[in-house]
């Protein structure tokens, strides 16, 4: 037989006051104390004069406008600096070997500052687009050498005298330490064949078109040596960005070394003062 399980019960307490629990039919059928609302709430109309409020009240101020403002007007060019960007365009187009029915050159442009010499102990880039072949005539007084841009216009009038005009490719440089300027390569001209220093030299050139390099002279070989820079070592150049048609402009015109005339310091020097029909 089995013994009934004795439960201690308060003196003080009755049965009948405990709650009797919910079943969990009737507790799943108990509406919750609060309910939220999850839908947002509808934005104000375009035309309605009701300010928006955020919850914050009437001082609220309404959220900012995502709409982009008006466009800036791009610059517009006088008629002055128009016509002087077409003369330079018009020199440029003049100058240049390199286009159809000249030379049969490779393609490239002009230059920048002329420098006679590469340098042999920093690291440089070439702009490969701002590469050009010219005639022209260098001049060399002591140690230095002056590059003079010689016009078609004057080819017949340099040969009338004896004077030779060379061909030359300019290839705007750039190195490490920020230096910018244009370096020429005279080519193969006159039935002369190139040097091996000019040779050797344009090899450096074309390998630093995509990157960084520097060059040293091997005198018992008469030519140059290359040498790469990693490359992790420099970040990639940063060339000003002028035109071709500008480089032309400050590198020759500009410095009275463009020769378009038989009245050029440069043409009556060399013909004695003599003119020239």
């Amino acid at each position: 037989m089995n013994n009934p399980i004795l439960q201690a019960v308060d003196p003080n307490t009755s049965l009948k006051d405990e709650p009797t629990p919910a079943t969990p039919a009737l507790a799943a059928q108990q509406p919750p104390d609060f309910v939220y609302d999850t839908t947002p709430d509808p934005a104000p109309a375009a035309n309605s004069s009701t300010k928006p409020t955020n919850g914050a009240g009437n001082d609220a101020k309404p959220p900012p406008s995502s709409s982009p403002g008006p466009e800036s007007e791009p610059a517009h060019l006088t008629p002055e600096e128009l016509a002087k960007l077409d003369a330079e365009e018009k020199l440029l187009s003049e100058m240049r070997t390199d286009l159809p029915g000249r030379a049969g050159v490779p393609d490239g442009v002009v230059a920048i500052t002329v420098a006679h010499k590469l340098p042999k102990d920093t690291f440089f880039r070439v702009n490969k687009p701002n590469t050009i072949e010219m005639r022209m005539y260098a001049k060399t007084t002591g140690l230095d050498t002056e590059y003079y841009a010689i016009h078609p216009c004057m080819w017949a009038a340099f040969a009338s005298i004896d004077v030779l005009l060379a061909k030359f490719r300019l290839y705007e440089i750039l190195t490490v330490d920020g230096a910018h300027f244009v370096h020429p390569v005279r080519q193969a001209d006159h039935g002369d064949s190139q040097n091996e220093y000019s040779r050797t030299k344009e090899i450096a050139l074309e390998q630093a078109t995509t990157e960084w390099v520097r060059i040293s002279t091997d005198k018992a070989n008469k030519k140059y040596r290359v040498f790469k820079a990693s490359k992790e070592r420099y970040p990639d150049p940063l060339f000003p960005g002028y035109t071709p048609a500008r480089l032309l402009t400050l590198c020759f015109a500009d410095r009275g070394l463009l020769v378009d005339s038989p009245k050029h310091d440069l043409f009556q020097g060399l013909a004695g003062g003599c003119s020239v029909d």
